[in-house]
């Protein structure tokens, strides 16, 4: 789980989220996480979505849902 940064993070370490798991977006559909960075309140994730392409979303206002 790198960010563009480089080093992982102790928050991205520590997520329930992480790379390649299937994700849906109320907005933008069904799609695959890519790249995770930033920490405590500051997580995102870049995802890949479907039909939306891909992009990074904070994960304090996202609503993410595993699949």
């Amino acid at each position: 789980m790198k960010g563009l940064g480089g080093e992982k993070s102790i928050a991205a370490q520590n997520s329930p989220w992480h790379i390649s798991q299937a994700v849906h977006h109320a907005k933008f559909g069904e799609g695959v996480i890519v790249n995770i960075e930033g920490g405590d309140s500051d997580l995102r994730v870049q995802v890949n979505f479907r039909t939306a392409g891909t992009k990074w979303l904070a994960l304090e206002y996202a609503k993410l849902t595993p699949l």
